[in-house]
């Protein structure tokens, strides 16, 4: 085996025991969480779509101004 090889086989052993070690939450995500986590994928998803807004927007807007003229 190569030194490459080894890493990864090193890699993969360390990644399937980390994912084996979580264990699942015992408590109560009350509104004080939800309410800024909720908020949060909110402002993602529109921060996303004014992204996509002004990437299209502008060179529309260079396009019909240009053949205004």
């Amino acid at each position: 085996m190569d030194k490459q090889n080894k890493m990864q086989i090193i890699f993969l052993i360390t990644f399937i025991f980390l994912i084996d070690s979580f264990n699942y939450a015992a408590a109560y995500f009350g509104p004080g969480v939800a309410l800024p986590v909720l908020l949060l994928i909110i402002g993602i998803v529109l921060a996303v779509l004014f992204l996509i807004l002004v990437i299209f927007y502008y060179p529309l807007k260079k396009f019909f101004k240009k053949n205004k003229k």
